[in-house]
């Protein structure tokens, strides 16, 4: 949010030092932007949240970053702004003011006669960026979930009655159906993420393909964890090719490993990982030759045993992932997270698995320290049931009340009950992360598509593969912003579905699909200079008496030195109707996928813009544009790994809308997690 102390400053900067480039072009020499001189940080323990500054995280716990971008103006037509704009100015109380757009005249349909024409204020919309710890929560505010649930959800249980959630259940045993897949063992890897994913997704495609096997379903763990920290090609549209992270070796490193580059092996992480690759659709395949591992123990033999190089990220996939539905496993959702485990087979789930909280056989686990005091998780599991009787008493610490949890864990059968514990309800660990729900198809299910178009390829920055609490996830903090996905698709096909990330429970959003063949691009030089440095001297006067839980709501980022930016954007008055309006409901946060209620023909050569308008305010995860690289890291036994490369590019066909409404800016340093589905 801008106060009105803002606006006025301005507005009384635009008025007597800035001109308005109208519709007439006018443009500058670019130079490189400067860093910010402005940050608010705030510590908060719930969550660690680090601050990145071009891809670099700090050590705060809590750090948050505006971007602010206006436009300076020519001093040589301040008379003409003054005389043209002045009634403009006064009538825009709501937003700062920005500058005219432009286009050509073969653009435009204008001949220079018109270019005196009311110019097209756009100015970038000014939000918080957060910086947050991998093991990102979704915001779940509604006091019931289940209670204020319609049943028309994308991600309803609707095969699950209210009535029908028993005191126990297990999903092995299932009128004689099992849906749980024979326990794994991850060995020396420290691949649990994936172990668990690949679990919930099994026992999904169980539950909803009567013609498979329990014991005949693997899964590839060693395929995903590869393409994890390895480019692929073979996107639509090489939409996200250019997303990767990569080990690389220094010349002068003597490190063994170079020659085997297995050193993925040895990245830990949390389901955003899987996420980002199985929404992205690199995989899963089947656990069989190359894509199998065939020495799981060995402190070198994991390495070297185990070099052969998986199938290509894309081919002969078992399966599409078309939504990953996450809630906090807090009390209130217990009944949810129940209702998911009938409705799925199985929800991942987080824990720490510090020795001391395990019963002697690892049988029950309890963590009982407040959480966010030494214990955070660093394990993943999958919970496949529950019993509501099972004692407290059972427990190390004895929990507050009966019941638990029943998982299954991927350190063979010989931990625990042949592979199985207890998890009581009441974990301090579990309780605070989410759980996950996978929902896949198959050829010739319903929500099977021939093309997914994206942008965006991964979730996480991975800082440290050891130290799962140093990688981050990057957002936006709470706002109702519309933001959009530019579509060119590759051949004449039928757009049938659209999928995003939403970091919020219980919502309805809209989206919107427009032709852009009568919407021509328009393009502005930002020039920052002048404006911003007396923003700067404003807002650090004013930002003492800031209370706001994360710090100043009027917090920006502004570069202060000359800095020319070009600013591409779609004027919405410009798009006409629609070709589809829907409303998408979810009760779950997390990646979704929602069939269009008509399906559009789309042409090559052609291109579209898909619009989320968010139903209430939100987080808005992004993937940011980078080319980073870590120290060194090492494993348990002091191996070297290498360094972690992260190279991310930002494609131009994401868009947030403009401070005033009445545009769509492309982005030039990230990319949104929407995706768009075809059959052909």
């Amino acid at each position: 949010m801008i106060n009105t102390k803002f606006l006025q400053l301005i507005k009384l900067i635009m008025t007597e030092a800035v001109i308005c480039i109208t519709l007439e072009a006018c443009g500058s020499k670019a130079e490189e932007p400067s860093k910010s001189i402005w940050q608010d940080i705030e510590g908060k323990s719930a969550d660690s949240v680090q601050e990145g500054v071009d891809g670099t995280p700090a050590d705060s716990i809590w750090e948050e970053i505006g971007e602010e971008s206006t436009k300076s103006v020519d001093a040589e037509q301040t008379e003409s702004f003054n005389d043209g704009q002045e009634n403009q100015l006064d009538g825009n109380s709501d937003t700062p003011d920005g500058l005219a757009g432009t286009q050509s005249d073969d653009e435009s349909g204008q001949d220079s006669s018109q270019a005196d024409e009311e110019p097209i204020i756009v100015t970038p919309l000014t939000l918080k960026e957060l910086v947050v710890s991998e093991a990102i929560v979704v915001d779940d505010t509604e006091e019931d979930l289940l209670a204020s649930a319609t049943g028309d959800e994308a991600d309803y249980p609707n095969d699950v009655k209210d009535d029908e959630i028993p005191e126990f259940y297990v999903s092995d045993q299932v009128g004689g159906r099992d849906y749980v897949t024979p326990v794994r063992n991850q060995g020396y890897t420290a691949l649990c993420w994936n172990y668990s994913a690949l679990g919930a997704i099994e026992s999904d495609l169980l539950r909803h393909h009567n013609d498979l096997n329990v014991n005949d379903l693997n899964l590839s763990e060693k395929h995903g964890a590869y393409y994890n920290m390895h480019s692929a090609t073979g996107s639509a549209l090489s939409g996200i090719d250019e997303d990767y992270r990569e080990f690389v070796f220094d010349e002068e490193d003597e490190a063994w490993l170079r020659e085997y580059d297995t050193n993925y092996i040895s990245v830990g992480g949390v389901t955003d990982y899987c996420l980002s690759l199985y929404t992205a659709w690199k995989g899963p395949v089947a656990d069989v030759d190359n894509n199998s591992f065939h020495v799981i123990k060995g402190q070198s033999e994991i390495y070297t045993q185990n070099a052969d190089k998986p199938s290509g990220a894309y081919e002969n996939t078992f399966c599409h992932v078309q939504g990953v539905y996450e809630i906090p496993a807090t009390s209130k959702n217990r009944d949810l997270i129940k209702k998911l485990i009938m409705e799925h087979g199985s929800v991942t789930a987080s824990i720490c698995s510090e020795d001391a909280l395990w019963t002697g056989k690892k049988v029950a686990l309890y963590d009982y320290k407040k959480y966010g005091e030494g214990n955070y998780a660093d394990h993943e599991i999958l919970i496949v049931g529950w019993k509501d009787d099972y004692p407290a008493q059972n427990f190390i610490t004895k929990p507050e009340g009966d019941g638990a949890f029943i998982c299954k864990n991927s350190w063979g059968t010989g931990s625990g009950a042949n592979g199985y514990f207890y998890l009581s309800y009441y974990d301090n660990v579990v309780s605070n992360n989410i759980v996950a729900a996978y929902d896949c198809a198959m050829p010739g299910d319903a929500d099977w598509y021939d093309s997914n178009y994206q942008y965006a390829g991964f979730i996480t920055h991975i800082m440290d593969p050891i130290d799962d609490q140093k990688n981050v996830v990057y957002m936006f903090d709470n706002n109702d912003a519309r933001y959009a996905m530019r579509l060119s698709p590759e051949k004449d096909e039928v757009l049938s579905a659209v999928g995003y990330f939403s970091m919020t429970t219980g919502g309805t959003d809209q989206i919107a699909v427009y032709s852009l063949k009568d919407a021509g691009i328009h393009s502005d030089i930002l020039n920052d200079s002048d404006v911003h440095s007396a923003i700067n001297n404003m807002i650090t006067d004013d930002s003492e008496d800031n209370n706001s839980e994360y710090g100043d709501e009027d917090s920006v980022e502004i570069n202060t030195d000359d800095a020319d930016t070009q600013m591409d954007y779609y004027v919405i008055e410009d798009l006409g109707e629609p070709l589809i309006t829907m409303d998408c409901n979810y009760i779950t946060g997390g990646y979704h996928t929602f069939p269009l209620n008509e399906t559009i023909d789309i042409h090559s050569g052609e291109e579209y813009l898909i619009v989320v308008t968010p139903g209430k305010e939100s987080k808005l995860i992004y993937e940011k544009e980078m080319d980073y690289m870590t120290d060194r890291h090492y494993d348990d036994w002091k191996h070297n790994l290498g360094r972690i490369h992260t190279h991310n590019t930002a494609s131009g066909n994401s868009f947030l809308e403009s401070a005033e409404g009445n545009a769509f800016i492309s982005q030039n340093d990230k990319d949104f997690f929407i995706k768009a589905y075809t059959k052909n």
